[in-house]
C-alpha cells in the first residue's frame, strides 16, 4: 500500500508576493514623519490648516495668558488720556 503524502508541505511561511517584508521599514519611517511634523511649531500648524479644510473639526485648548502679562483697561477712543 502506498504511503500518503502530506496535503501541504511543511516548509517555512513566506510573504504572500514573495518579495521582502516591508511593514517594519514602513512603519519606522510613518514614525520618523509623525515626529518630525510634531516636532515643529510651522509643520504642525500647516497639518492642522490642512485637517480643517478638509472638514475636520479641531478642538484647540486655550492658550494660558503669561504670568507676568497684567490686564490693561480698554479706552474707547472718545476718552483717550
Amino acid at each position: 500500500m502506498a504511503t500518503r503524502r502530506p496535503t501541504r508541505p511543511a516548509t517555512r511561511r513566506r510573504n504572500r508576493r514573495g518579495g521582502p517584508r516591508t511593514a517594519a521599514p514602513v512603519r519606522a519611517a510613518a514614525a520618523r514623519a509623525v515626529d518630525r511634523v510634531l516636532s515643529s511649531p510651522d509643520a504642525f500648524s500647516l497639518l492642522i490648516d490642512r485637517l480643517e479644510a478638509e472638514g475636520w473639526r479641531i478642538e484647540r485648548a486655550p492658550v494660558p495668558l503669561p504670568s507676568a502679562v497684567e490686564s490693561a483697561e480698554l479706552v474707547t477712543p472718545g476718552r483717550v488720556r
